[in-house]
């Protein structure tokens, strides 16, 4: 398990919305989550035997005006970065001719690194008490079968691949 705390940034933040209000940040998508993926994952490539499945639990002890563990953070730290490709003509009259969209740079999880990593969960606290939501990685050599974590506390999500010009998104499992 690992937990995202405040750093001086964050504290910062906090109290400059205390004082007046104004909440406003910069940051990379998935940044966090990424340094959290990449600090697991050596720990279980070093403990987790052949065969056997591997979930990282990620609790996010921030205040909740950040989404460092919402589902496009999530997207963005296991697969990559959002990236719009546009193709255009040449000329003084060049326009746009096509608009595709793809996962980038950044990705911690693809098909030859971190493969021992069989999901990303995020541990929340809710009205009615904890509940996880867990990110399936499509590159798990020994992924978790959903049925294993049926429960009504638990949320499961992969990714779906979008169609030509359409970015992939998590959907239920």
């Amino acid at each position: 398990m690992k937990q995202i705390d405040p750093n001086p940034d964050d504290q910062a933040l906090l109290r400059q919305f205390q004082e007046t209000g104004l909440y406003e940040f910069q940051d990379v998508p998935g940044k966090r989550l990424r340094g959290k993926i990449s600090e697991a994952s050596s720990q279980f490539k070093a403990r987790v035997k052949t065969g056997q499945p591997a979930l990282l639990i990620i609790y996010n002890n921030m205040d909740v005006l950040r989404g460092f563990t919402d589902p496009l953070q999530m997207m963005s730290a296991m697969y990559g970065l959002h990236e719009v490709v546009l193709t255009r003509s040449h000329g003084p009259a060049a326009r746009v001719l096509s608009v595709s969209h793809r996962l980038g740079g950044s990705r911690r999880l693809t098909p030859e690194h971190n493969t021992t990593l069989s999901a990303v969960a995020v541990l929340f606290e809710g009205p009615e008490g904890p509940y996880l939501v867990v990110y399936h990685n499509r590159f798990a050599s020994n992924p978790i079968l959903p049925e294993v974590l049926r429960h009504p506390r638990i949320f499961q999500r992969s990714i779906r691949e979008g169609g030509p010009g359409e970015f992939p998104e998590w959907v239920e499992v």
